[in-house]
């Protein structure tokens, strides 16, 4: 085959550097913070150098932690990325505490992403007070899951032993201080 040649041993190429491409770290905000309670939870994150979403197919998925409620189903009208609210309601398993969203607009490489899950998605904070919790989000063009921060939970404030003394006990009394 006139043109072509057949070269034994090796060469050298010259040097090159292959990048990867990440999420940053997710900082988590549950509203309100305590056990057991339905939550909103705000969570923001940036994409890699090209790490690039376009809307109507590029996913995002977060795994909560133990102690978790994800419900079984999710309304679309309840979550929005950076402001606009989903046009396909979430996948959700609730057995592995999994939930996959499908992005309502583009996010540019290097993008800042913010997820919102309003308190009528039904997430249900963690059955233990803690302060290590974490959760792992990866999407479909960057599938490395990366951990949140930790973010804590905490118990309910409670009233206990509490008791009135009334400074004027009688019927229609106009002048009544509580100590």
């Amino acid at each position: 085959d006139p043109g072509s040649a057949i070269v034994n041993g090796s060469a050298t190429s010259n040097t090159y550097t292959i990048t990867g491409t990440s999420l940053s770290s997710a900082t988590v905000t549950p509203n309100p913070t305590t056990v057991s309670s339905a939550a909103a939870y705000n969570l923001q994150f940036s994409v890699g150098s090209s790490g690039a979403l376009t809307a109507g197919s590029g996913t995002i998925t977060f795994i909560y932690p133990s102690n978790t409620t994800v419900p079984a189903s999710m309304a679309a009208s309840n979550v929005t990325v950076n402001g606009t609210l989903l046009s396909i309601s979430p996948t959700t398993d609730s057995g592995t505490r999994t939930i996959t969203i499908t992005t309502p607009v583009n996010i540019s490489n290097s993008g800042s992403v913010t997820v919102v899950f309003n308190s009528g998605a039904g997430l249900i904070n963690p059955s233990s007070a803690g302060n290590t919790y974490l959760l792992t989000v990866n999407t479909s063009v960057e599938t490395s899951p990366v951990s949140s921060n930790a973010y804590s939970i905490t118990t309910a404030n409670q009233v206990s032993n509490a008791s009135v003394t009334l400074t004027d006990a009688q019927r229609n009394a106009s002048t009544v201080l509580y100590d």
